[in-house]
């Protein structure tokens, strides 16, 4: 199970999901499909994450179907057409402005997730792709192991000043200390 933080997104349908899929030309795995259409994105109120290797991660906030809204994920996309590699959606980010993708692509990355890192994007006067510039991490092989692997933000590790200059960390926080939440079962 997911304990999530809500975000007050009304939940989507599958046709909806559907539209979504239609719209990026992909088909999502099915654990992402059922966590959208059971949460539509939002805040995991363990939100911390570690890459395959182990080593530390950051935070994620799930990106929601609402158009309109800063946190809609064609919004979201559409700020990084061009800048993601091909089949790659973004589903969510962390607080540093770099991106959670799950490869839609078919073959042996399907379902993989990825952290893209916006510091070292591609150049395309070097003759660089997403595709080739290498700034992407892997971080779970499926989205169900991605959520299984999520954990407590380390409060002691946060900067001063932190949880007021970032809304997200702030809710996140907020959600930490009272919870107003739900759960998703496995």
């Amino acid at each position: 199970m997911i304990e999530m933080y809500t975000t007050g997104e009304t939940t989507i349908t599958e046709s909806q999901l559907n539209d979504l899929e239609k719209y990026f030309g992909v088909k999502f795995p099915q654990a992402y499909r059922d966590f959208m259409l059971i949460a539509n994105g939002g805040i995991p109120l363990h939100c911390c994450f570690n890459f395959k290797d182990g080593t530390d991660g950051s935070t994620v906030s799930f990106y929601t179907v609402s158009p309109g809204n800063r946190r809609d994920i064609v919004g979201s996309n559409k700020a990084r057409e061009q800048r993601l590699p091909r089949g790659f959606v973004s589903i969510g980010d962390d607080d540093n402005g770099n991106e959670i993708c799950i490869d839609c692509n078919e073959g042996q990355g399907y379902g993989k997730i990825h952290f893209w890192d916006h510091e070292n994007e591609a150049d395309a006067a070097q003759g660089e792709t997403p595709e080739t510039v290498g700034n992407t991490l892997l971080i779970d092989d499926t989205f169900a192991e991605f959520l299984e692997g999520l954990h407590d933000v380390e409060l002691l590790d946060l900067p001063k000043g932190y949880l007021e200059d970032d809304p997200i960390a702030g809710a996140r926080f907020k959600a930490l200390m009272k919870p107003e939440h739900y759960w998703l079962d496995d």
